[in-house]
């Protein structure tokens, strides 16, 4: 019924914002990466660049690789013409444009941490995170409510399955960030918070499962 094209995109946005909905929470939570100079710049300590550059930069090419599959799957260009400039209140059409809003929120800390770019205000920073939380969450539910909305199958038409993916999006998106930081060589310093993730991770399958 949904071609493949479409399953990589609903997981790939789902795993890309589960990611920067768990890398935003970690940075409020983390003060000591987020102060700022006399003039209220931010200034990015670096030894936190080795975890959320990659993390975030991550999440918006999983994003970018999903949108990427949907406008394969619409094939023609006046199909992708029609959901940029000829927005409806389709599942397909919002999701596409919460996509592209939580890749531009999400580019703001990904030149900061990824680029140094330590010019930012402090204030810009601090409403920038808690955005991204809220768009990410809707982009992990939404994927949930498109299914539920397909008459075609009775099963999905349930109030728990956007709550599924929402919890599948974020055990993706733990798995996803753990292996960024592994893999960019980060494991080691970070240790302690990828096993803190891992804790989360495994209550979140649970969940899941329940689910």
């Amino acid at each position: 019924m949904l071609g493949d094209l479409v399953v990589w995109y609903l997981f790939l946005g789902g795993a890309g914002a589960g990611l920067l909905l768990v890398v935003a929470i970690l940075e409020c939570l983390s003060p000591q990466a987020v102060a700022a100079d006399h003039a209220g710049r931010f200034v990015p300590p670096g030894s936190y660049r080795r975890f959320f550059g990659p993390a975030y930069l991550t999440g918006i090419a999983a994003i970018a690789l999903g949108m990427l599959c949907l406008l394969l799957d619409l094939g023609r260009g006046e199909r992708v013409l029609a959901v940029l400039f000829q927005p409806t209140l389709s599942f397909i059409s919002v999701g596409a444009f919460a996509l592209l809003a939580l890749i531009a929120l999400a580019a703001v800390p990904a030149a900061v941490w990824a680029f140094g770019c330590a010019s930012l205000p402090k204030a810009l920073m601090l409403v920038d995170r808690p955005l991204i939380a809220v768009v990410a969450v809707a982009v992990m539910a939404y994927t949930g409510l498109l299914l539920s909305s397909m008459p075609s199958v009775p099963l999905w038409a349930s109030p728990l399955l956007p709550v599924l993916f929402v919890v599948s999006s974020l055990s993706s998106g733990i798995a996803l960030l753990t292996c960024a930081v592994v893999l960019t060589g980060s494991g080691e310093a970070f240790a302690t918070t990828l096993e803190r993730l891992r804790k989360i991770d495994a209550a979140v399958i649970v969940c899941e499962i329940v689910v």
